[in-house]
């Protein structure tokens, strides 16, 4: 689970450090369509296999809107939201959103699509300006979602924060979770938001999803000591929770 290589100028200087270091094999997790084209076809003269999920899908003010408006280098203008919406990544705010833009989808030609969930069980996260660009689809939006992307063999791959995103995405019939709950951790938020109980975890398990175990306390996030060991502390939990299942 990166993004080192879903744009072709990422590609043409990180490729060689992957061969070089025997990593060959990666899932680049959202891209837009041209971009990952290109990226793709660069690939392609490597010795490396590189799944694409192409433009992921999130909410109007889902993750990762807030990263994609900051500008891309200095003195360049702000992007608007509206020069992202169902480019970098599909928005889709209700369950009639998934159909009327599922050809979005199809033309990026995804060997796997990226969904992304985050504390959708925290409703007052909605139209709440500090959390604008960082939330996710609604179940709703996500069952839809999931459900046609079966219908048309496309795998499904959840990007997850909370122990009740991983259930939903789960539940929904995702193939891959593509974080452990816990890896990021939201001022203010009980840590037992971000626990997966044991039923989840065994469901999981009984229906073959695959778990990505990106987990870090890595200085730039800038945790306080007694954070960062209950940070720490979770994420242990959580795997010994998962192994165990």
């Amino acid at each position: 689970h990166n993004h080192n290589l879903q744009e072709v100028f990422l590609a043409e200087r990180l490729a060689q450090s992957y061969v070089e270091n025997g990593v060959l094999f990666g899932m680049m997790m959202c891209a837009n369509a041209r971009g990952q084209a290109q990226a793709r076809e660069f690939i392609d003269s490597t010795p490396l296999n590189i799944v694409f999920a192409s433009a992921c899908v999130s909410s109007s003010d889902g993750h990762p809107l807030r990263m994609a408006l900051q500008p891309p280098f200095e003195g360049a203008p702000t992007p608007s939201p509206e020069d992202i919406y169902d480019k970098g990544f599909i928005v889709m705010d209700s369950v009639s959103d998934v159909e009327e833009k599922w050809p979005l989808v199809e033309a990026g030609e995804p060997d796997i699509l990226k969904i992304i969930l985050v504390h959708h069980e925290v409703e007052s996260r909605r139209d709440n300006e500090r959390y604008f660009g960082v939330n996710g689809l609604t179940e709703e939006a996500t069952r839809e979602l999931v459900e046609l992307s079966r219908a048309n063999n496309l795998r499904v791959v959840a990007h997850v924060e909370s122990a009740a995103d991983f259930e939903l995405a789960v539940d929904a019939g995702v193939d891959i979770i593509g974080h452990v709950p816990g890896y990021h951790w939201w001022e203010g938020y009980d840590p037992e938001l971000y626990a997966i109980s044991e039923s989840a975890a065994r469901e999981a398990a009984a229906r073959g999803v695959q778990v990505i175990t990106t987990m870090s306390v890595v200085e730039l996030f800038q945790y306080s000591d007694d954070r960062r060991k209950a940070i720490v502390e979770l994420q242990a939990k959580n795997l010994a929770t998962l192994y165990n299942a």
